[in-house]
């Protein structure tokens, strides 16, 4: 971007393809995930079990998201295996 170098976090609701929440960031930390999430889940209105898949991230694998996603099954990518990731990186 014009003001220098940032990350792109997104969520997407994998039955429908479609880009259900995303935040820009400079770092790559979990305090940048967590209100991204928190936001997603108050806007879907959530009452089914849901996978939240991602990365093996740092941000992905701190406490804080394992507590905000406490009610999710949670899957990651296997390790250096990005085809794992291909939907979203897309």
């Amino acid at each position: 971007v014009h003001d220098g170098f940032v990350y792109l976090t997104s969520i997407m609701d994998l039955y429908s393809r479609r880009i259900i929440g995303w935040d820009l960031s400079e770092t790559l930390e979990a305090s940048n995930v967590i209100p991204l999430i928190e936001k997603t889940k108050h806007s879907r209105h959530i009452s089914k079990p849901l996978i939240m898949h991602s990365d093996r991230g740092s941000q992905f694998t701190s406490e804080a998201y394992n507590q905000v996603t406490a009610n999710m099954t949670l899957s990651y990518s296997k390790k250096a295996y990005p085809w794992d990731n291909a939907c979203i990186e897309s």
